[in-house]
């Protein structure tokens, strides 16, 4: 854990942070139905904000798989974001390649927060271009992955982003890692293991 750069290193007053966020929820009907994984992005959230910096949120819904299927819209995350998030200017880029979204991110005032639509709206995402990994990088100034249950994953906004931005592991990703840490080298015994691998089994059932 030791070489894992936690993003209380680093000095992001006035900056444009770039987040990786996980809030693949589930959304009925465009009701979010489990917000669990929203609130425990607020750590690193709160942080920033209280830091004095810009936020831009990147997140995946679901397998669109390169294309913008409204039903997988993080438009209604924002809505819940909102009513979570108190006294915050919340703001929603529909389109990443938008010609104005780099103007509208630097008017934005510290602690405001901007969520990028579906990231894997984009081919380049989960092809991990280089090409989409330069743009999204060219939001921001600094990159947080705070996306630990997305982290397998070799995609352009958790992976490719990295080859050009400095990058820093989020509050959540640094707890969960920490976590790890405790049950691998230090477990308290007797001891339960708990293994979820419902995506996989699925090709089973």
């Amino acid at each position: 854990m030791e070489k894992i750069k936690s993003l209380q290193s680093v000095t992001v007053k006035g900056k444009i942070v770039l987040v990786r966020v996980d809030f693949n929820v589930p959304i009925e009907d465009g009701v979010i139905s489990d917000d669990t994984r929203i609130l425990a992005a607020l750590p690193t959230l709160k942080y920033l904000q209280e830091k004095d910096a810009r936020i831009v949120l990147m997140s995946h819904l679901g397998r669109p798989k390169g294309k913008k299927v409204k039903k997988y819209s993080l438009l209604p995350v924002v809505e819940k974001l909102k009513t979570i998030v108190k006294n915050t200017e919340i703001h929603f880029a529909s389109d990443i390649n938008d010609q104005g979204l780099k103007d509208k991110i630097h008017q934005m005032h510290p602690g405001e927060i901007l969520v990028l639509e579906n990231v894997r709206f984009y081919s380049g995402e989960e092809e991990n271009s280089a090409a989409f990994s330069k743009h999204l990088a060219g939001l921001g100034d600094i990159f947080v992955n705070d996306a630990f249950s997305a982290s397998h994953r070799a995609h352009a906004s958790v992976v490719g982003i990295t080859k050009y931005l400095p990058s820093y592991a989020g509050l959540l990703f640094f707890d969960e890692l920490r976590n790890l840490d405790r049950f691998l080298k230090r477990p308290l015994k007797p001891l339960w293991a708990i293994i979820g691998a419902l995506k996989y089994l699925r090709n089973y059932l």
